[in-house]
């Protein structure tokens, strides 16, 4: 499934924030727990929830926003691949 652009950014942005061990930005729900294909994709991210550890490059970090950040900065396309792959 390959995203549009203003979904695209919003549901790499709430898989950052679960990989980080945050709480959704709105509600209750993750935006993207609507798209079966992300959630394929954190399955295979399952491991790497709320250890602030990179699961492209290893890197740990301390604060979430700086992990949040560098998802969103470094490795955005990667985790665009992880979802569309089936």
């Amino acid at each position: 499934m390959a995203l549009n652009t203003r979904d695209k950014d919003k549901v790499i942005k709430s898989i950052a924030r679960w990989l980080a061990g945050l709480q959704p930005s709105f509600g209750y729900k993750y935006y993207f727990e609507k798209y079966s294909s992300a959630q394929r994709a954190i399955e295979r991210l399952l491991p790497y929830k709320g250890l602030r550890v990179c699961p492209f490059c290893g890197k740990s970090f301390l604060r979430s926003s700086a992990f949040i950040t560098h998802i969103l900065k470094f490795h955005g396309d990667e985790l665009e691949k992880l979802i569309d792959e089936k």
